[in-house]
C-alpha cells in the first residue's frame, strides 16, 4: 500500500459576483452562493458583507476578520480563506490530516479528506467559474518511482485511474519536487484541475509554503479559470450571432417573395422592422464577443506576469514551464478562434446588410414604378375626358340640325342623330375605355423593349 507523509489538500473554488449586465437581485444571489460554501462554519454572515463593502475597488480583498477560518474535526485540520478578486469570488479551503509524523495510506486519507471537504465546504454544487485541487506531501524514504506515487494520488482523487495518461497535461519542478498537472483541455471548462506536489522531504515541503504564499495561488487560478470561462461564454454567444444570422436570412427571402407582390406594403415594412430588430442585437452581441476577447486578453497578461513572479520565489532549481503550456494554448486557440469568429460574423454581417439594401432599393424602385403608372393613368384618363367634351357626344349637333328642318340637305344628319348607339353615353365610355387600353399597350411595349 503507498504511502503518502503530511497528505494536504488546497482546495481553490471561483465564482462569480458581477459580471457584465447583472442586475443587484442576480449580485446578491451570488454572494449567497458563495456564502454558501461556507454556511456551516460562516456563522457572523454580517462580517463577510462588511469586510466585501470595504475596498470594494481593490483588486484582492480578504473577506473575513481575522482573515482564515479555523476548520479543525477529529480527522482532519485546516482553514477556510475566501477573498473578492476584482468581480471574483474566490476560496481556498486547505485541509490536512492531523497526524503529521506518521506517513499515510493515500487512499484512505485521501477519501477522508474529501468527505470531509464535501462536508463542510458544498464544493460540488454548482459551480460558475471552476476549481483547482492542490494535493501535496512529502515522499517517505522507501519512495523509488514518484509517478506511480502521483498516479496513486489521482486514482484516489479522480476515480479514473486509466485517464492518467490522456489527461496527464504537463510536469514541472519546485524546489526539487515533482509536480505533476492534470487537466483535459477538451473537456469541460468547469471539469477538474489537480496539482500533484511531491516534495522529497519535510524541510522543502515547509520551506515551499514559505517561498510560494497562497494568495499566489488563489491569483493565479483565478486567471486561469477566467480564461477558460470567457472563452467558454464566447461559444456561446457565437452561436447566438450564428441564430441570428440564420433567421435574418430566412426573412431576407421570404421579403424577396413578398416583394413581387408591391400591394404587400405594410406586410414588407413589418419584416424589414422584424430584421432590424434582430441585427441590433446581432452587433450588440457582436460587440460583447470583443469585450470577452479584451477579458481574456487581460486575464492572460495578468496570468504572464505571475508566473513571472514564481519563477523569481521559486529560483532556479524551479521549472514552471508547464504553467506556460496554458498561455500558449491561450493565445493559439482561444484568442484565435475568437479573431476568426469575430472576422467571419463581422462579413457575415456586411452580406447580410448589402443584401437587404439591395432588396429594399429594389422595393422602393418597384413602388415608384407603380405611383409613376398610377399618375399615367390618370392622365390618360383626364385626356380621355377632354377628348369627349371636345367630340360633341352630348348631341348638341342633332339638336341645331332640328332646328333647321325642313331644309332637304339635312335630313340624313337628322336620321343619324336618332341613332341609339350614336345618341348614347355608351359611345363616348367605349372610346375612353379604348384609349386607356391603348396607352397601357403602349406602356407595356416601352418596358419590354428597355429590357
Amino acid at each position: 500500500m503507498s504511502k503518502l507523509c503530511y497528505p494536504t489538500v488546497d482546495l481553490f473554488i471561483y465564482d462569480l459576483k458581477s459580471p457584465l449586465n447583472l442586475q443587484g437581485k442576480e449580485i446578491e444571489q451570488n454572494r449567497q452562493l458563495f456564502q454558501s460554501r461556507i454556511k456551516d462554519k460562516l456563522k457572523d454572515q454580517a462580517k463577510f458583507i462588511e469586510a466585501e463593502k470595504e475596498n470594494s475597488d481593490s483588486g484582492y480583498q480578504a473577506l473575513l476578520k481575522p482573515n482564515f477560518l479555523i476548520l479543525e474535526t477529529e480527522h482532519i485540520k485546516g482553514y477556510f480563506y475566501p477573498v473578492l478578486l476584482n468581480d471574483t469570488y474566490g476560496l481556498l479551503v486547505n485541509c490536512s490530516i492531523n497526524e503529521k509524523i506518521e506517513p499515510q495510506a493515500i487512499e484512505s486519507s485521501l477519501t477522508t479528506i474529501e468527505q470531509e471537504l464535501f462536508k463542510y465546504t458544498h464544493h460540488h454544487e454548482k459551480l460558475t467559474i471552476g476549481k483547482t485541487q492542490i494535493l501535496s506531501g512529502w515522499l517517505t524514504e522507501e519512495t523509488t518511482n514518484v509517478e506511480i506515487i502521483a498516479k496513486e494520488c489521482y486514482k484516489s482523487l479522480v476515480n479514473e485511474p486509466e485517464q492518467w495518461s490522456s489527461n496527464l497535461y504537463g510536469q514541472g519542478k519546485f524546489l526539487n519536487s515533482h509536480i505533476f498537472e492534470i487537466w483535459n483541455p477538451f473537456s469541460d471548462y468547469l471539469d477538474d484541475h489537480l496539482l500533484i506536489i511531491l516534495f522529497p522531504d519535510e524541510a522543502t515541503f515547509n520551506k515551499a509554503a514559505k517561498e510560494i504564499y497562497f494568495q499566489d495561488w488563489i491569483r493565479l487560478f483565478c486567471y486561469r479559470h477566467k480564461i477558460m470561462w470567457t472563452y467558454h461564454q464566447s461559444r456561446t454567444i457565437k452561436d447566438v450571432l450564428k441564430n441570428y444570422y440564420k433567421e435574418v436570412d430566412t426573412i431576407t427571402k421570404k421579403l424577396q417573395l413578398i416583394s413581387k407582390n408591391t400591394n404587400n406594403l405594410d406586410q414588407l415594412q413589418a419584416r424589414f422592422q422584424e430584421i432590424q430588430f434582430i441585427l441590433d442585437k446581432f452587433t450588440r452581441n457582436l460587440l460583447e464577443l470583443n469585450i470577452l476577447k479584451e477579458t481574456i486578453e487581460i486575464n492572460l497578461d495578468n496570468y504572464l506576469k505571475l508566473i513571472e513572479i514564481l519563477k523569481k520565489k521559486a529560483g532556479e532549481e524551479s521549472n514552471f514551464s508547464f504553467l506556460e503550456k496554458f498561455s500558449n494554448l491561450t493565445e493559439t486557440k482561444y484568442l484565435k478562434q475568437i479573431d476568426k469568429d469575430e472576422a467571419s460574423l463581422k462579413l457575415g454581417l456586411q452580406l447580410l446588410e448589402s443584401n437587404i439594401n439591395a432588396l429594399r432599393s429594389q422595393i422602393e424602385l418597384e413602388k415608384s414604378e407603380r405611383d409613376r403608372n398610377f399618375q399615367d393613368l390618370v392622365a390618360i384618363i383626364g385626356g380621355g375626358a377632354a377628348t369627349i367634351t371636345i367630340l360633341d357626344f352630348e348631341g348638341k349637333t342633332c339638336e341645331r340640325l332640328e332646328k333647321s328642318w325642313p331644309f332637304p340637305q339635312n335630313k340624313a344628319n337628322i336620321l343619324h342623330c336618332n341613332d341609339f348607339i350614336f345618341n348614347s353615353i355608351i359611345t363616348p365610355l367605349l372610346f375612353l375605355l379604348l384609349l386607356v387600353g391603348f396607352a397601357i399597350f403602349l406602356k407595356w411595349i416601352i418596358k419590354k423593349l428597355k429590357f
